[in-house]
């Protein structure tokens, strides 16, 4: 099937509000936040236009249809450190590979349910952060996905806790996982190919 897009990295951060409200109306649908006034999510605006962070976005016809975020861990931290910062100090204690985290992935209602997109998505990311020389990826997930990232990447989780991750007051259970890159790039392109 031909691809009806392209993926590249974001150059023109006047775009990043586009990001946002994508983002934003991803996480509604998914149920993972309930509408927000501003219509946008910005997770962790420090690092988005940070020279270690990657947004990559994917278009069709000039409008934004999906995006992944890589970023490589820096004196900046990651995306994740406001809920797991305890966690990441020890894991930087106790393992000197190259880190990074990938991020807020986030598709247009039209493309729900097709994988195609996600696929590409994921693999670009993963592309980036190996050219990066990372060995270690953390991503931070709701319950819901999990399972998903275990099956697709093997992905291990590192710890869960209750934290209020988007919604200011509501708790969720987020989960901290870690991929090992070419293990998980590994089994993401053989599941791709069967």
């Amino acid at each position: 099937m031909k691809k009806n897009y392209n993926i590249s990295v974001l150059k023109d951060y006047s775009r990043l509000d586009e990001v946002y409200k994508l983002t934003h109306d991803t996480f509604v649908i998914s149920g993972e936040i309930s509408p927000q006034a501003s219509g946008k999510i910005t997770t962790s605006p420090h690092l988005d236009t940070h020279p270690d962070t990657s947004i990559l976005i994917a278009e069709q016809e000039g409008k934004i249809i999906g995006t992944i975020t890589v970023t490589i861990d820096s004196g900046e931290g990651l995306n994740m450190e406001k809920w797991f910062k305890k966690e990441l100090l020890e894991y930087r204690k106790t393992n000197s590979s190259k880190l990074g985290s990938t991020w807020r992935l986030a598709t247009d209602p039209s493309y729900r349910g097709k994988t195609r997109l996600i696929i590409d998505l994921i693999s670009m990311a993963f592309k980036l952060s190996i050219e990066a020389g990372c060995e270690q990826s953390l991503c931070a997930l709701m319950n819901r996905h999990k399972k998903t990232y275990q099956r697709l990447v093997d992905a291990k989780i590192l710890v869960t806790k209750m934290v209020a991750p988007l919604d200011k007051g509501v708790m969720k259970e987020l989960n901290l996982l870690s991929v090992h890159l070419d293990t998980g790039w590994g089994k993401f392109k053989h599941l791709q190919a069967s």
